[in-house]
């Protein structure tokens, strides 16, 4: 959020926030139950319930919102929005594994490109996959202080 707001940050920033930390659990473990559970009646319930609810963590770390008031301030923000929320995290899904599919498939037609059980390929994922989560957090996150203007 400090990055986001043009505001100095620094690595310690991190460990002032801890008291986030067990609320945060919480609130993801109830979400991604809610997002599975829809997704087994059909799964247009999981997408809806997830543009809904998707920007908790968002409201825990920047409104200091409990578990339910995080739920509560989500649902606030993405209402009205709901439809064109769903395409964006659909969007992103779709990117996340076209990136990692492109892994896989190029290594199977590519032999020995690199194996899928090599430290390297660990390391390559890892990487990859906290960078996306980088960039799809700063989406998520420009996302939601554009929706969170347009309710004031």
């Amino acid at each position: 959020l400090n990055l986001y707001e043009n505001k100095t940050c620094s690595n310690f920033d991190i460990f002032s926030q801890f008291k986030l930390a067990i609320p945060f659990a919480i609130a993801a473990i109830i979400f991604y139950i809610g997002v599975g559970l829809g997704c087994l009646f059909l799964i247009v319930p999981g997408f809806i319930f997830a543009a809904k609810y998707g920007f908790f963590s968002v409201a825990i770390v920047d409104k200091d919102k409990g578990i339910l008031g995080s739920f509560k301030e989500s649902s606030k923000i993405a209402r009205g929005s709901i439809f064109k929320l769903i395409l964006f995290f659909v969007a992103l899904a779709i990117v996340f594994l076209v990136i990692f599919a492109g892994f896989f498939l190029v290594n199977r037609f590519v032999p020995g490109f690199i194996d899928l059980t090599s430290n390297l390929f660990i390391i390559l994922v890892a990487f990859i996959g906290s960078a996306i989560g980088f960039v799809f957090s700063g989406a998520t996150l420009h996302i939601y202080k554009q929706l969170e203007k347009q309710t004031k």
